[in-house]
């Protein structure tokens, strides 16, 4: 089963519609989710030989679960003192009639106005085991201030362990972006479903280990199709190959670019699509480029251009092109090339320098529903003319302006990886930081256009692609380090992450 990945929004909605449908308070609700991530801590062995736990709240629905879980927490025998920010004036329903329950049972109840009253939480943090971070939740626009900032300060200087409620406080729930004091927690309990935040930008520096609480809370009608990919999401899903087949059954996969200098690009793109399963991969660069110079595998043909009617005879049986990988910005004949393999309607992955090129045929409002576009923010904002901040602010709202406007499919790289097409959304949550090296999009490119080439949908191509290329690296990475694996030990474990996907 998919799992869901909701927008703040989407999740306040979620709620909404839980307590009409369910018929229930918001009350009810704020126990559901405190019995839910008590469950979770205690299955996940969170509490083993905890004794003392102090939980910070802040005024709203986030410091009510976690005033609730300091109820299930001192049913447990266990030590709680409660720290509330900001006065209980503050406080809004149902948060306050959850404290009211619990005030009176815990070890110790104070409340931080100021400065001065962040010493008093410094002694309390380095008397307990574990921290409960309830301050804000998914409330959070912008940077913590004033003493809720020393607040998160101190939280991450003097706890000994941390534990998130939906999310590290400090956090945009939104983006993922830190832009002032975030908590550092080792493990954050999401309710019901992951928030966009949870995963983005710099989310998951923040989360720790993160887990998902069921509190059966429903989901609104008429949110987007956005789920996430994770490890085995994709597993079973290509089919065993016939024994009567042929190497055209699986794609003739034509890479143009590698011009002088970056004749690696294509052979990095070309070489992942052989070891991804495409039946036969050529290459096409700029005449200036010197195609031998770069040692390529011996099954890789190779041709170069002049200008744009030396590639027609090259399109015939393709079944998918990569554009773009080492292409460079020079050559004339790349706008009519570009132009000439979507007039076709082949499906093609476009990338790198080809999405200079493609910028240059946006006036002639190109159908790119066979395309699936793999820029980096750098280069998503080039394609929007817009700076790489609001991109990373907004991600969703610049993808989907772009595959709205010409069809496309948009592979938008980083940390999590998203995919955005006009009717669904991914986020892929494999991979790792090794992954951030030389070639690694160009590996991305290769396995992308195989999975066009063997006739996929471009938003399927895109997620089996995503999904193989970050196994590969995770596999990668196991095997070399984060510092040690370079763009061809992806490729290399290519066929392992392949066989993970196999029926």
């Amino acid at each position: 089963m998919k799992k869901r990945v909701l927008t703040p929004e989407e999740m306040r909605r979620s709620d909404k519609a839980t307590l009409a449908k369910k018929g229930i308070g918001e009350f009810d609700l704020m126990e559901a989710a405190a019995r839910a991530i008590h469950g979770v801590m205690e299955e996940e062995g969170i509490l083993e030989g905890i004794r003392h736990v102090v939980v910070v709240s802040g005024p709203g629905n986030n410091g009510g679960d976690g005033f609730g879980l300091a109820r299930h927490l001192l049913d447990d025998g266990i030590e709680v003192a409660l720290v509330l920010v900001g006065g209980e004036e503050a406080l809004r329903e149902p948060a306050r009639t959850m404290l009211a329950k619990v005030k009176r049972e815990a070890t110790s109840f104070d409340v931080v106005r100021g400065h001065d009253d962040v010493a008093l939480l410094e002694e309390k943090l380095a008397a307990c085991d574990l921290v409960v971070d309830a301050l804000f939740g998914i409330g959070v626009e912008g940077a913590i201030k004033g003493v809720a900032g020393e607040v998160v300060n101190v939280m991450n200087e003097k706890s000994p362990l941390i534990v998130a409620i939906d999310i590290p406080s400090g956090l945009n729930a939104y983006n993922g972006l830190a832009e002032g004091s975030v908590i550092r927690a080792d493990h954050t309990i999401v309710v019901q479903v992951l928030k966009t935040g949870n995963l983005l930008a710099d989310a998951l520096d923040h989360h720790g280990v993160i887990h998902v609480a069921d509190a059966g809370i429903l989901m609104a009608p008429s949110i987007t199709d956005r789920y996430l990919i994770e490890d085995g999401t994709f597993a079973g899903a290509l089919p065993l190959r016939k024994k009567n087949t042929h190497k055209y059954d699986y794609g003739n996969i034509l890479v143009i670019g590698g011009n002088r200098g970056m004749e690696g690009a294509s052979i990095l793109t070309a070489e992942a699509a052989l070891r991804s399963g495409a039946g036969l991969v050529r290459t096409l660069s700029p005449v200036t480029a010197e195609t031998g110079r770069i040692l390529s595998p011996p099954e890789v043909m190779h041709a170069v251009y002049e200008d744009g009617e030396d590639i027609v005879s090259h399109l015939k049986k393709t079944t998918a092109v990569a554009f773009g990988m080492g292409l460079g910005r020079k050559s004339p004949a790349d706008r009519e090339i570009l132009a000439n393999v979507l007039e076709k309607r082949i499906p093609t992955v476009i990338d790198a320098d080809g999405l200079h090129v493609l910028k240059r045929l946006f006036e002639t409002s190109p159908s790119l529903d066979n395309a699936v576009l793999t820029p980096h923010a750098g280069e998503l904002a080039a394609l929007h003319e817009t700076s790489v901040g609001a991109v990373m602010s907004d991600p969703f709202h610049h993808m989907t302006g772009l595959a709205s406007r010409f069809g496309a499919t948009i592979v938008l790289k980083g940390p999590v990886t998203l995919i955005v097409h006009e009717d669904i959304q991914y986020l892929s949550a494999i991979g790792t930081p090794g992954m951030a090296t030389a070639g690694s999009g160009d590996v991305l490119s290769g396995v992308i256009a195989r999975f066009q080439g063997e006739g996929h949908d471009p938003v399927t191509a895109a997620a089996y692609g995503v999904y193989a290329h970050a196994t590969a690296g995770s596999l990668a990475e196991a095997a070399f380090g984060e510092e040690g694996m370079v763009a061809t030990d992806i490729v290399a474990f290519l066929p392992e992450a392949l066989a993970r996907m196999k029926g």
